[in-house]
């Protein structure tokens, strides 16, 4: 992205004046690119890669827009063009969305605060009301399904096969999760997903969800792998600390419960929860693996053991949520109970 040599020329498709300034996002080769206009208004330059159907993306999110959810539509030219080739790569601009991303989720402690709790419990609300509305798309004409199972027996088996990297007992850990999985895997509600829900392509503004933002591997498929999805990208952020991992139990169950007060799961999506977690953390190391990225699938699969060796642990954290026996973890309440929602409480949740 930072290779655009005439970025004025570029935004001039969609009639944005000359930028004053700009800073590289993170994200996938820094495809994304904050944009200050001389006017003053904001909005993200992201470039394109792979086959994705620009069209589609239009639609879906307009869809969402107009039921008032928070996320950006790609704005067209005044050509109506929602894709600018230029300089030999395609381009789409989208409006600023209020907010900001998160990407510490632990203390320097290694705990959680009110303000952490606060934010799991947002994360999940706001991906409930998403997928409510997700789910009123009228078909899902243009998408590829996503079957995990598959992708397991195939895809993940190619790259990680049972015998490969004794030290993680790869034969153990699928004899664990893949009968279960396997076995009910068609009872789980499918419908349109974002397919990338971690706390970074997530939005926060005065504690709650002001964006969702990345769609570009949105896909068809079960919807409550959106919500593990998110799970074991905090679980990842605990970085292998163990306690960060005790405390990442503390933050699923805010995170479990807040999407559970607004769209209840159904009996299969809870006893398919901890699965589904599993079988992410198999298919982040297949993908490091195939990328030769080893430090990141040495990652993956030492949270994979974890996640099986605390597997009561974490079913317990989950199952207090699915009762709804946690405290409301709101701003006004927290503020209102402990002051500023700065302050550790971790003596609260042992």
């Amino acid at each position: 992205m930072s290779g655009v040599s005439d970025l004025t020329g570029l935004l001039r498709h969609w009639e944005v004046d000359a930028a004053l300034g700009s800073a590289v996002l993170a994200g996938p080769q820094g495809r994304a690119l904050r944009v200050t206009a001389e006017d003053g208004r904001h909005f993200i330059l992201k470039s394109r890669f792979g086959k994705f159907d620009v069209a589609l993306e239009v639609a879906v999110l307009a869809h969402l827009v107009a039921q008032g959810l928070p996320v950006a539509a790609p704005m067209p030219t005044p050509e109506g063009v929602y894709e600018v080739v230029w300089e030999g790569s395609g381009y789409s601009l989208y409006p600023c969305l209020p907010g900001r991303v998160y990407d510490q989720h632990y203390t320097k402690r290694n705990g959680v605060t009110a303000a952490i709790l606060v934010r799991a419990a947002a994360y999940g609300r706001g991906l409930a009301r998403l997928h409510r509305g997700l789910a009123t798309l009228p078909h899902k004409d243009g998408y590829s399904a996503m079957d995990v199972p598959d992708q397991l027996r195939k895809w993940v088996r190619s790259a990680l096969p049972e015998t490969a990297f004794p030290e993680y007992d790869l034969d153990r850990i699928y004899d664990r999760f893949e009968p279960l999985l396997f076995a009910r895997y068609d009872e789980l509600p499918q419908q349109v997903i974002h397919r990338d829900a971690h706390p970074g392509n997530i939005l926060i503004q005065d504690g709650e969800v002001s964006g969702f933002i990345d769609w570009d591997i949105s896909t068809w498929g079960p919807r409550v792998f959106d919500l593990a999805y998110c799970s074991t990208a905090l679980l990842s952020g605990a970085g292998g600390i163990p306690a960060r991992r005790r405390a990442w139990l503390k933050q699923l169950n805010p995170l479990v419960a807040g999407y559970t007060d607004v769209q209840e799961l159904t009996e299969a999506e809870k006893a398919l929860f901890g699965q589904m977690q599993m079988a992410i953390q198999l298919i982040f190391a297949a993908y490091y693996v195939r990328k030769g990225q080893t430090v990141e699938m040495a990652s993956s699969l030492e949270s994979l053991q974890w996640l099986v060796a605390n597997q009561d642990a974490v079913s317990a954290a989950i199952g207090r949520a699915f009762e709804h026996q946690i405290r409301d973890y709101n701003v006004s309440q927290v503020r209102a109970r402990k002051g500023p929602a700065n302050i550790v409480f971790e003596e609260e949740l042992t």
